[in-house]
């Protein structure tokens, strides 16, 4: 298998540095020797097979994409049809080049990085005709990975790309560089802000929310770390500060690499984002998984349908939100910090970075399912006959069920159905198919003593001899005990924290090493989570394998 990744993103000028750019390196060091890579950069890059400088042309970024186009294809042509594979990070690098592919095995995978609806949100001026350009380039794409459901949603709605071409896949966190340190509140506030310095990331708002916070919190400060890739509205922002009289509590600190990043912030807070628009927001991912609590602002930010439900995220509409945001997080900051760690677990860069290889090589699927509404139909025995059969198609199959294990088991060789894991009481125990025990998440012991001690009454679930749950019969405040809630059938089920089902499915195919794609299906409120995760679909039916 020979692959051609095409990218002006490949170790690029430290100003050029994004999500791109860390986009690349980790395609490249994925796949490795499979993989050659074009390079257009002022730069050299000694690790490219081929590397070429733009011709000079004036105009918007926009028209010298456009313009650029005619160079890119010149160099592209003559060597495209010896890969099977061309990966183009960012759209505007395969301009004009579907008419040139002639061999239909070739396999054109898109990562569009940032699409004209974006940029408009960004209140950027993007000419029809780029738009334009883009739309014919994706319809000839095979495959178009995008890291968020709001490209997602761009994607199908106004460039009319049907949901099959498309495929959902979070941006990893790199954990070599990243130091979790658990966060106390003290009397200097310490903010800070990474994106890079340009219109999208909206620096100028993030100075005026800052100004409401230094308001309250004379004492606090604010980083802002990431390359200037505006110089334009860099110096504007230059000037909003001086004329704000709080410019001695605000560090403009410029490209700071990743690995340095966890010791440029080791003292702050809280991280704080006003972006325009984000397609995924990486910074967001890191700077939680590193301890911090975010205040974000939610509209047209990706990040919100992936961290949306989880307490140490504050998404607000505007900026007048901050303060009652940043109250209520002080109020819990060691707790909110200690919690957010798991965000380097979860969106762990080596198994995202093995999905991503599986999408972009084809393996086959794996699949993970619920089973009650999404397998088992209770109204419908066509339509559970019809799932079932659907799930037996895939060669790996994974059951997830807020059931006992004992019970799954025996609705499986009701119908004839094996698996090769069960996920059973909703994450809190993970088995073989035939019911072998693999690892348990039981409630902790001194939590139990403290439920108990507010509720005698509460009922205690044992798998075997581990208190694995606990229905309460009196309101419990489960999240500052470090728990999770689950509700079915008017009761409440208490679990540890990390017992859900996204959890355990990470946990489980990270021990077994998969290197498959993976399918998940579910319907109900608690597979949401795991539904997002991994682009999954709420029904088997109509499944093509």
């Amino acid at each position: 298998m020979k692959i051609l990744l095409v990218t002006e993103k490949f170790n690029p000028h430290e100003n050029d540095r994004d999500g791109g750019s860390r986009l690349a390196i980790t395609i490249a060091k994925t796949l490795g020797s499979s993989l050659k890579i074009m390079q257009f950069a002022e730069e050299s890059s000694p690790d490219a097979t081929w590397q070429y400088k733009y011709p000079t042309h004036p105009g918007t970024r926009f028209e010298k994409r456009l313009q650029n186009a005619a160079f890119i294809k010149r160099k592209l042509i003559p060597i495209m049809n010896d890969f099977s594979i061309i990966i183009f990070i960012h759209i505007s690098m395969q301009f004009d080049i579907e008419n040139y592919i002639t061999n239909d095995k070739i396999k054109v995978i898109t990562f569009p990085m940032f699409l004209t609806p974006s940029y408009r949100l960004s209140g950027e001026v993007v000419q029809d005709s780029y738009f334009y350009k883009e739309l014919s380039s994706l319809k000839r794409s095979n495959l178009i990975i995008t890291p968020s459901y709001l490209e997602k949603k761009q994607l199908i709605e106004q460039y009319s790309i049907s949901d099959d071409h498309i495929r959902v896949i979070p941006r990893g966190i790199d954990n070599s560089s990243i130091q979790h340190i658990l966060r106390f509140h003290s009397k200097k506030l310490k903010i800070c802000s990474i994106g890079s310095i340009k219109p999208q990331k909206n620096t100028h708002e993030l100075i005026d929310t800052y100004k409401i916070i230094h308001n309250a919190f004379p004492q606090s400060s604010l980083k802002i770390i990431g390359p200037i890739q505006n110089t334009d509205y860099f110096t504007e922002l230059k000037k909003k500060i001086e004329q704000s009289n709080i410019g001695d509590s605000i560090s403009i600190l410029g490209h700071i690499a990743p690995h340095q990043i966890s010791t440029v912030i080791k003292d702050e807070h809280i991280h704080l984002s006003t972006s325009s628009c984000e397609t995924f927001g990486r910074a967001i991912f890191e700077t939680l998984a590193m301890g911090l609590p975010n205040i974000i602002k939610s509209p047209n930010n990706a990040a919100y349908d992936f961290l949306s439900h989880l307490p140490y995220v504050f998404f607000i509409e505007n900026t007048d939100l901050v303060l009652d945001a940043l109250q209520t997080i002080l109020e819990q900051l060691p707790r909110f910090s200690l919690q957010a760690a798991e965000i380097g677990t979860l969106y762990c860069d080596k198994f995202l970075s093995n999905l991503l290889v599986s999408e972009i090589t084809s393996q086959p699927y794996l699949s993970i399912s619920d089973y009650d509404g999404t397998l088992y139909h209770k109204n419908s025995e066509d339509l559970t006959k019809k799932s079932i059969n659907t799930f037996k198609k895939f060669q790996t199959r994974i059951i997830c069920t807020a059931r006992k294990t004992e019970d799954i088991i025996a609705e499986l060789a009701h119908f004839n159905l094996t698996v090769d894991w069960i996920i059973s009481y909703s994450g809190a125990v993970v088995t073989t198919g035939t019911g072998k025990k693999a690892w348990t998440l039981p409630i902790e012991k001194e939590v139990i003593k403290q439920i108990m001690q507010l509720d005698p009454s509460a009922e205690p679930i044992y798998y075997k001899d581990e208190l694995i749950q606990l229905s309460p019969t009196i309101n419990i405040p489960f999240e500052q005990l470090g728990l999770r809630a689950e509700h079915y059938n008017k009761k409440t089920y208490l679990l540890h924290r990390h017992a859900s089902k996204l959890h355990s499915a990470i946990k489980l195919l990270k021990s077994i090493k998969s290197k498959n794609r993976i399918r998940v299906f579910g319907d109900g409120l608690y597979d949401r989570e795991m539904l997002f995760f991994f682009d999954g679909l709420p029904s088997l039916k109509g499944v093509n394998i």
